[in-house]
């Protein structure tokens, strides 16, 4: 929510030019997405490591399977820090859009409500 709140100002700007006749609604839509991508660029590392985690195999002797730190650790010294990323072109185009539409439909749909007196 703060990236979306702050985005919203530099998406107000650019929106005015674009589209004219309603910038409150295009600025929520682009500070959706701008949140939405920043959210996913973020979260990316993460999203590689748990899926590791979770996906590797059971230990043959019946031992603890490694941890999340331990894995993230593994993944950098044998891949290279640049495997953390690996994904995010795609969380980014998913995540993007996505979040760009719950915002704005988000907005849309408070705004509505506040006109109604809910």
């Amino acid at each position: 929510m703060a990236v979306y709140s702050a985005s919203h100002a530099y998406a107000e700007a650019m929106a005015s030019s674009v589209s004219p006749a309603s910038p409150d609604a295009v600025a929520d839509v682009i500070a959706g997405m701008i949140a939405g991508a920043a959210a996913a660029a973020l979260t990316t590392p993460f999203d590689v490591v748990v899926t590791h985690t979770t996906t590797q195999p059971r230990q043959p002797d019946g031992g603890q399977p490694a941890n999340a730190l331990q894995v993230g650790l593994t993944l950098i010294k044998e891949q290279g820090p640049l495997t953390l990323t690996r994904g995010l072109g795609l969380r980014v185009l998913y995540y993007a859009p996505l979040v760009g539409c719950f915002f704005g439909l988000y907005e849309y749909f408070r705004e509505l409500l506040d006109a109604m007196g809910a």
